[in-house]
């Protein structure tokens, strides 16, 4: 069967509202805004109980694979195109299938059914080319320039696309994602404190005991906080304690989009984490056709300036000032907050 003309609406993608974004750039907030004035179909805010935003697709995008962290109560993984290969590596046609039929038993379930049984799902997959889903829909993802084709996301026909990338002072916009993700320890999120358990738990004996070799071996001696987990995961067992190892990874490749060239749909993390011009708001209302409130915006804008200040940090912080300054946290050397 040829899917590479499935759309969402048997036109094109004109009810899609898609944002790519980098970690710190406030891509879940956008999403969330955008999210308020189109009314879409499936969407969850984020909240003091949820770690994150939940769009439209249940977040299939912003996992490494079909599934991932996220918990497919409409739909198994195995159901998707490619589901065992990483999303960085699908096609457009493989995501155009894939979104398809997330966003078919997204309708399906929210007219009734707790869970799509297989019967239906089958059916979805035999006619899929003949289903509409005609509601608004949003979708966020982390897959710029990856992949073989850098996804072309214009091929989604019509859709409705920004990008928010730190083309700019990208070391502040790393700094945003350290401060209001990467510093979160167990004692103080109920939701890392049971990630770090779980992951723990899952370890077999022999990975156990290099765990504990390691950390008996590093400077931080205790599972505490919400970037060990992915070393957890990939059982780097000698930098899951290593603090200026992860520090310097995390700010490693932060200005890998520095001085690329921007489109009309693209927004400079910066601009919009940190207020630097008012380009977000106008090409918000050129590409996606909402006036977010200004006033609002402002106010996040501010607020995450006085984060930076709280931690020693401002617009004028070169990367090493950064760097040094979350090495220090991490050694509770310096805190500031």
């Amino acid at each position: 069967m040829d899917y590479s003309k499935i759309t969402l609406n048997g036109t094109d993608w004109s009810n899609l509202y898609h944002c790519d974004y980098c970690g710190g750039g406030g891509g879940e907030l956008y999403i969330d805004l955008l999210s308020e004035s189109i009314k879409p179909l499936h969407h969850v805010s984020q909240s003091k109980h949820l770690p994150g935003t939940v769009d439209s697709f249940q977040n299939i995008l912003v996992s490494p694979f079909v599934g991932g962290d996220v918990r497919l109560n409409i739909a198994h993984p195995e159901w998707f195109h490619n589901h065992q290969t990483p999303m960085h590596l699908h096609t457009i046609n493989d995501f155009r299938y894939n979104l398809k039929l997330m966003s078919i038993a997204q309708s399906m379930k929210l007219k009734g059914n707790e869970v799509v049984d297989k019967n239906l799902i089958h059916y979805i997959n035999n006619n899929i080319n003949k289903l509409d889903v005609n509601e608004p829909l949003v979708l966020r993802s982390h897959l710029k320039d990856c992949g073989p084709s850098g996804h072309p996301w214009t091929e989604l026909e019509n859709s409705n696309f920004v990008e928010i990338y730190a083309f700019s002072k990208s070391h502040l916009i790393q700094s945003m994602m350290m401060i209001k993700k990467w510093t979160m320890s167990k004692d103080n999120v109920h939701w890392v404190n049971f990630r770090l358990r779980n992951a723990i738990e899952k370890l077999d004996l022999d990975d156990r005991i290099n765990l504990h070799k390691s950390l008996a071996k590093s400077k931080l001696k205790e599972i505490i906080y919400e970037w060990q987990y992915d070393y957890l995961q990939l059982k780097e067992w000698d930098k899951v304690g290593d603090t200026d190892c992860f520090v310097e990874e995390r700010f490693r490749d932060t200005a890998v989009f520095e001085g690329h060239n921007k489109h009309n749909n693209s927004i400079d993390a910066v601009d919009w984490v940190y207020g630097l011009s008012d380009s977000p708001l106008s090409i918000t209302k050129e590409i996606m056709g909402v006036d977010f409130d200004s006033v609002r915006v402002a106010e996040m804008q501010r607020k995450n300036v006085e984060l930076l200040h709280k931690h020693g940090l401002d617009l004028d912080s070169t990367k090493e000032d950064c760097i040094s300054y979350f090495k220090a946290y991490f050694k509770q050397e310096k805190r500031n907050v």
